[in-house]
């Protein structure tokens, strides 16, 4: 399974646009999305929680939720905003895209930021500054790969525009997620811990 995968994954990083083309061939029921869109979140929280643990204390104010739920709450809110940001925002900016090909694009890059982060927990055993750093070329490539998928997905001209339109969903995403994790943190009584 994972061997079928790998040339896509290379794919996305190398030439986005064609993956983004070949992901949107796949024709996937919407109820098999919405598992592995639970897959990809409950696997983000694992790697996070290996993350954290091998940063070295100081090194990152960056807030995580002590509690795992909480951390799958979170991440999988954050992937469901994604989706319904890529789909939405791209429909208003005059997009033609699905709301199934936003949730395989969304799906498939966390996939492939998962990968390229279990590279960077390797990393962290061998030089944890280095893959400090790791992560932020993970973000920057993160974001490359986004915008591409984007351009195919809503069948955009301009780089550029969806540059701003994604600004304008990183600010919802960022949006939405602080009112889950403090709606979903007062409930349980949990507090959200600096590391």
């Amino acid at each position: 399974m994972l061997k079928a995968l790998t040339p896509l994954t290379i794919e996305s990083i190398k030439r986005p646009q064609d993956a983004a083309r070949a992901l949107q061939a796949w024709d996937i029921p919407r109820e098999a999305l919405w598992t592995a869109l639970a897959a990809v979140a409950l696997m983000s929280v694992i790697v996070t929680k290996l993350i954290v643990w091998l940063t070295p204390a100081g090194a990152t104010s960056q807030p995580f939720p002590s509690a795992p739920v909480v951390l799958a709450v979170l991440v999988a809110g954050g992937l469901v905003i994604t989706v319904l940001c890529t789909y939405y925002f791209g429909r208003v900016f005059g997009g033609t895209g699905s709301f199934d090909d936003s949730m395989k694009a969304v799906i498939w890059l966390q996939w492939v930021l998962l990968v390229l982060q279990v590279g960077q927990v390797i990393l962290f055993l061998i030089s944890p500054g280095l893959a400090l750093l790791a992560g932020l070329a993970l973000f920057l490539i993160g974001i490359w790969i986004f915008l591409n998928f984007v351009l195919v997905i809503h069948d955009f001209n301009s780089l550029a525009m969806v540059f701003f339109g994604t600004l304008i969903t990183i600010v919802g995403v960022s949006f939405g997620l602080a009112i889950v994790a403090s709606l979903f943190a007062a409930l349980l009584g949990l507090e959200v811990q600096n590391v």
